[in-house]
């Protein structure tokens, strides 16, 4: 089984890299990350083309966000490839076989470590500060070190290597 070799940081710091380097070009442009950011916040379930214009030019006449969205999901897919996002109707996504993310991990790991995984809309997703969130976030590091190691769970799909 291959895995992705595009990995998206979002955790302490935003950054691409491809293969374990950092990625010029486009991973160095800050609307390019802050999108694939997003796509992996929302996971499996996707996010509208409609609230990523709304995210990312909140000032913009909607024609002129619009084209921009198309801009730099080229110049993402013209860059990193084309399997990097797919599409349903107006849902957006990451491709998991294409890109990786810390987000994803701790999404699996919450589940691999029997941690209920809460809904990304639910009252109680993880918030940074919080008590409730400090003791999930510090019972599933407690959980790690106890393993010895991450063990992820199998992915919904196998990634083929070509």
């Amino acid at each position: 089984m291959a895995g992705p070799t595009l990995r998206l940081f979002t955790l302490g710091g935003l950054t691409l890299e491809r293969d374990g380097q950092p990625i010029g070009g486009i991973g160095n442009r800050k609307v390019p990350l802050i999108l694939l950011a997003l796509l992996a916040g929302h996971g499996a379930q996707g996010i509208s083309r409609d609230k990523l214009v709304a995210y990312l030019w909140p000032d913009s006449d909607e024609a002129r966000a619009r084209n921009s969205l198309k801009q730099v999901l080229f110049g993402l897919r013209r860059e990193l490839g084309d399997s990097l996002l797919t599409s349903a109707g107006p849902t957006l996504r990451l491709d998991p076989c294409a890109i990786g993310s810390d987000l994803a991990d701790f999404d699996a790991a919450t589940v691999a470590h029997d941690q209920p995984t809460p809904s990304r809309n639910s009252s109680t997703m993880i918030r940074p500060g919080t008590p409730s969130s400090q003791r999930r976030i510090s019972a599933i590091g407690s959980s790690f070190q106890r393993q010895g190691s991450l063990r992820l769970p199998p992915p919904d799909r196998v990634c083929g290597s070509g």
